[in-house]
């Protein structure tokens, strides 16, 4: 199944079957393109797909999740996509769906975290993006093996700016840009093992510019850390850094955090909430 300059709106339930947009035919392809997808159960849930193709779609006001590949699927480009005010994540890759692409979208003011990683979803680049006033991390990894997050703009989030948590193993988190968090920048704890934090700047946050508890190996190297409340805690086995680090820490612990200088957009950019295609809506939903 292939949509393009569609619009989908208030479809789907709680009922298998029935979420809303979704691809559930082991071993199918297809995707979506320049479409707005909004108040549907799931925004967009597949099962054993491959090479899905998400672009350039606006993901709005969806019950659950904005966009969630599910079970099984593999190859899948998700890019330049604006999600946002969905009710629980926006953007989840979930229980074994493998080598795929999270790219240039803009992610922001979801019920919990921005983008995830979850359960065995091993393999996956996280490049690119810019995820902002999510209630909880902006980018959240756990439970997931040899994962990339490079190149972000991670801000603004109610909690940690990203996460590495329960099993996490062989994270690269490198050249983000990690401000404004209302909790750390980047926090690795849990059973994670095998992280590597290079190259990231990580300022502004409103607790910790590192926070480790996790008695796994962690490779810390060549990261610009200021401005934050506390530089790097570690609660678990000491951190040695690779490489020089540069940590400052430049408010007293009782001041109050600066809020980031970038802002939420006022709209969606141009072309991505104006489709001229077919608009669906109904109760059960689509399935390809």
């Amino acid at each position: 199944m292939t949509l393009t300059h569609a619009e989908l709106h208030y479809l789907g339930h709680g009922d298998v079957e029935s979420y809303g947009l979704s691809w559930r035919t082991a071993g199918t392809t297809g995707g979506i393109t320049d479409s707005v997808v909004s108040h549907l159960y799931y925004g967009l849930y597949t099962y054993e797909v491959n090479g899905l193709q998400v672009l350039d779609n606006e993901f709005r006001d969806n019950v659950l999740y904005g966009i969630d590949p599910h079970t099984g699927s593999a190859n899948l480009t998700i890019e330049r996509n604006v999600v946002h005010d969905n009710g629980k994540h926006g953007i989840i890759l979930a229980e074994d769906c493998v080598d795929s692409v999270i790219r240039d979208n803009v992610v922001y003011r979801n019920a919990h975290h921005g983008i995830v990683l979850y359960l065995r979803s091993d393999r996956n680049l996280i490049e690119g993006n810019e995820t902002f006033d999510n209630a909880s991390q902006g980018i959240n990894v756990n439970e997931s093996g040899s994962n990339t997050l490079r190149d972000n703009r991670v801000y603004d989030n109610g909690e940690s700016g990203v996460g590495i948590t329960q099993l996490a193993d062989g994270t690269v988190v490198e050249g983000n840009q990690l401000r404004g968090n209302q909790q750390d920048g980047v926090r690795v704890v849990s059973e994670s093992s095998h992280t590597a934090v290079r190259g990231n700047t990580i300022a502004d946050n409103a607790r910790y510019g590192l926070y480790v508890d996790t008695s796994g190996v962690l490779d810390v190297a060549d990261n610009t850390i200021t401005a934050n409340r506390d530089g790097v805690m570690s609660t678990g086995d000491p951190v040695a850094p690779a490489a020089p680090t540069t940590c400052a820490a430049t408010r007293s612990p009782t001041s109050s955090p600066p809020r980031s200088n970038h802002r939420p957009p006022s709209k969606p950019p141009p072309g991505r909430h104006t489709p001229s295609g077919p608009a669906f809506r109904g109760t059960q939903g689509l399935t390809g």
